[in-house]
């Protein structure tokens, strides 16, 4: 018994520094070993996913995409091998919309790479109605489709109300809207979702110091000062609004203290 204590002492020093490999067979070697290898297991999935996808809101995206699995960074790897031939093909495509998608890399940070992972994942029966899924290839894709932005807001809304569009994605929104042509459009749903014009404030910021990141397409590029105008034009609408409604506040205050004045000169 002293000698066995002895040699898990010694195995819990030298697992950690065995590679993934090597600590899977250890695990079979003995039952006290194996918590601690598949926890290095799982440590090295989660490096290699990182490794592999380095946008942290794309890997989450895709994690939700594939039904947030409980080894979710092992079975995004596994997917994407499984998906690899499939994406190649994408990238043949050579026709409007579909170009841009099939272009876009499937590890990219760009909303046209997050539209690929979803048209990809939508192939997967098990994932296929995941309501994500669902947003992304009925309204956002669609969008992307028919060159429209306005398909796209109810998605986007519906993102904005799961607490979805953080960590960097809500890029996203204001890529596509770019895109098409059509930024201001983004304006309603910043004013309805403080939050997620929170992540767009943060995002110039971004822009500014970093303007490379503004890149989405070889073509296509944000800028820092578009998504300002975006901003400013808001606080405008905001202080217009404001203003408006104290104005009509102050109309009925004085309606009424005409309409008491009259009644009291009638009475």
């Amino acid at each position: 018994m002293h000698q066995v204590l002895q040699l898990d002492l010694v195995a819990y020093e030298i697992l950690p520094h065995l590679c993934p490999r090597s600590a899977c067979e250890s695990s079979a070697a003995c039952k006290a070993w194996k918590e601690p290898s598949l926890a290095i297991v799982d440590a090295a999935y989660e490096v290699k996913f990182a490794s592999a996808i380095p946008c942290v809101a794309a890997r989450q995206q895709l994690v939700r995409l594939l039904g947030s699995p409980v080894k979710s960074a092992r079975a995004a790897l596994e997917w994407r091998r499984h998906v690899a031939k499939r994406g190649q093909k994408l990238e043949m495509l050579q026709t409007g919309a579909d170009r841009l998608i099939g272009a876009a890399r499937l590890e990219g940070a760009d909303v046209f790479a997050a539209c690929k992972r979803a048209v990809l994942s939508s192939y997967e029966p098990m994932v296929s109605e995941i309501p994500e899924v669902e947003r992304w290839m009925g309204y956002i894709v669609e969008a992307v489709d028919n060159g429209r932005f306005e398909d796209s807001i109810s998605a986007w809304r519906w993102f904005a109300e799961h607490g979805l569009l953080e960590d960097g994605s809500a890029r996203w929104l204001l890529e596509l809207a770019h895109s098409l042509g059509d930024l201001e459009a983004c304006a309603p749903l910043l004013n309805e979702y403080p939050a997620l014009r929170q992540q767009v404030e943060a995002y110039a910021v971004l822009l500014r110091a970093h303007p490379s990141l503004g890149h989405y397409t070889a073509e296509k590029r944000l800028r820092d000062i578009d998504v300002t105008r975006l901003l400013n034009s808001i606080a405008v609408q905001t202080t217009t609004q404001t203003t408006t409604q104290t104005t009509a506040q102050t109309a009925a205050h004085v309606d009424v203290r005409e309409l008491l004045g009259r009644l009291l000169r009638v009475t």
